[in-house]
C-alpha cells in the first residue's frame, strides 16, 4: 500500500516539531490549511514561520535540495539559528 502524500507531509511536520521542541523552541501550529507556512516557532524573543518539506537522501549523497516556488523578501530570507 502506498503512502498518501498528506500522510507523508504530516509525519514530516511531526518530526520537525519534535526536533524544534527538543532544541528549546516553543512550537505553534496555525489554524487551517491555507497558510503559507506549517509552524510558528518562538525562541523567547523572535517568532518565525517554518515551512516543512519532505525530501530524500540517497545513499552516498550528502546534499538535499528543494525547489522554491515563492520569492524571498527584498531584504533576503529571515533566519533563526539556535
Amino acid at each position: 500500500m502506498t503512502d498518501h502524500p498528506k500522510a507523508k507531509g504530516d509525519r514530516t511536520t511531526l518530526a520537525v516539531m519534535l526536533g524544534l521542541h527538543e532544541a528549546g523552541f516553543a512550537v505553534s501550529v496555525p489554524f487551517g490549511e491555507n497558510t503559507r507556512y506549517d509552524l510558528i516557532i518562538d525562541d523567547g524573543t523572535l517568532l518565525a514561520r517554518v515551512q516543512c518539506k519532505t525530501g530524500r537522501l540517497r545513499l552516498g549523497g550528502g546534499d538535499m535540495q528543494f525547489v522554491r516556488s515563492s520569492p524571498e523578501p527584498a531584504d533576503g530570507p529571515a533566519e533563526l539559528h539556535r
